[in-house]
């Protein structure tokens, strides 16, 4: 029994949490800038996430303004059933007639063969938000 217990212990450290989403570097993750005004790129990454299945965190400490100019949306994406899937945070900076987008994925479950497929997931998101962009 005490192996079963040493591994599930394992596997509730190897998680990263929407905390763990809160707290990376505000320049973390892909990054786009578009010429468009704030309402329609924040609205352009909400209906994206909502399109891939991610689904946003309605708590004011994810989903919110961090800074003056600066809007923060966290998400989660699972897979199948428990703790296996996705969590992205994206960082909506207004610049006037342009805002710049940081997107940046974690898997749940940790793991160096993730990091790959993280970057393509957070690459993959720009490109959505863009074509939504120009329609």
């Amino acid at each position: 029994m005490k192996p079963i217990l040493f591994f599930a212990v394992l596997g509730l450290v190897g998680c990263v949490t929407k905390r763990e989403m809160r707290e990376l570097p505000s320049d973390i993750g892909s990054t786009a800038t578009y010429d468009a005004p704030f309402e329609k790129v924040k609205r352009s990454c909400e209906d994206t996430m909502a399109a891939d299945a991610w689904k946003r965190s309605e708590s004011d400490k994810d989903t919110r303004f961090v800074e003056p100019k600066v809007y923060q949306i966290i998400g989660t994406q699972n897979l199948s059933s428990g703790t296996a899937g996705w969590r992205v945070r994206i960082r909506i900076e207004d610049k006037g007639p342009q805002c710049t987008v940081r997107v940046a994925v974690r898997s749940k479950i940790e793991s160096r063969e993730n990091e790959n497929t993280e970057n393509l997931l957070a690459e993959d998101l720009q490109k959505k938000i863009a074509a939504r962009l120009a329609r």
